[in-house]
């Protein structure tokens, strides 16, 4: 019985350092580093990227780890799967920012396109396929391109159901 009651007083013990180290964090980021305190908060709730700048979260990591992250982009990747995400401003229409995807890719068979959305391949030896979804909000359009070799694509399906499931577009 006293055995137990040691245990229980160790991990008591142990719970209460780790809230006042979390306190201590959040006082010590009072001072005006908001984006600290809430990137604190998203990892709480099981936040894999968090970018307030961007107006960004990716609830789930599902295995992608993030490469490169620039101004207006932030590129994930796993597997043979890369995605890149971008923010680019609301000046131009849907269809306008598809036409000039499919000319700077060169030689393509489109697979589908939809307001959208937008599925090429390029014609190469070693084909690429691209799916690109457009979402538009007040202020900005967000490009999700997932970039794969052709023979994967099949497989990594449910990477990309995966990912567009836990991506969310907070707007900026």
């Amino acid at each position: 019985m006293r055995k137990w009651l040691i245990i229980l007083s160790c991990l008591y013990l142990v719970g209460c350092q780790n809230e006042a180290a979390k306190s201590e964090q959040v006082q010590q980021t009072q001072g005006g580093d908001t984006e600290l305190i809430q990137s604190i908060n998203q990892k709480e709730k099981g936040v894999f990227y968090f970018n307030s700048d961007k107006g960004l979260t990716l609830t789930e990591n599902q295995g992608f780890q993030v490469i490169d992250e620039e101004t207006t982009t932030v590129t994930f990747e796993k597997d043979r799967l890369k995605v890149i995400v971008s923010v680019l401003t609301n000046e131009d229409s849907s269809t306008k920012i598809k036409t000039a995807l499919k000319q700077s890719a060169g030689d393509i068979k489109i697979l589908n396109e939809k307001e959208e959305f937008l599925s090429f391949q390029t014609l190469r030896n070693e084909p690429m396929r691209f799916d690109i979804y457009l979402t538009k909000t007040n202020e900005v359009t967000y490009l999700k391109t997932f970039i794969i070799k052709a023979d994967y694509f099949d497989q990594q399906q449910s990477d990309i159901h995966a990912f567009n499931d836990a991506l969310i577009f907070d707007g900026i």
